[in-house]
């Protein structure tokens, strides 16, 4: 059987089996560069960082609201942490002993 040339197809067998390319848009092009550049933020609910941190949940709200919990990202109406940021509440957290 002899062997294609780069750009060369199959034809209609190609496309009966579906072994065409699909060819790309400028915006998927964009987004498939983006998504191998940019990492996901890993972000957590209210009752994951509440078990991150060895609390309720009701003594976390009761710490976000009196502003003496780590800093909290609102999407709309929901709350997420970051876990560097839940570490460094707990590093903070730290009893200095003399």
């Amino acid at each position: 059987m002899a062997e294609l040339e780069e750009g060369e197809s199959l034809g209609w067998i190609s496309t009966l089996w579906g072994l065409q390319q699909k060819k790309l848009t400028t915006s998927e092009r964009n987004l498939n560069a983006m998504s191998q550049t940019i990492s996901p933020i890993e972000l957590l609910t209210i009752e994951e960082a509440a078990r991150w941190c060895h609390i309720s949940p009701n003594t976390l709200n009761y710490l976000r609201l009196q502003r003496r919990f780590a800093p909290a990202i609102r999407v709309g109406r929901r709350v997420f942490f970051k876990p560097s940021d839940l570490n460094d509440w707990l590093e903070a957290q730290r009893e200095v002993l003399e």
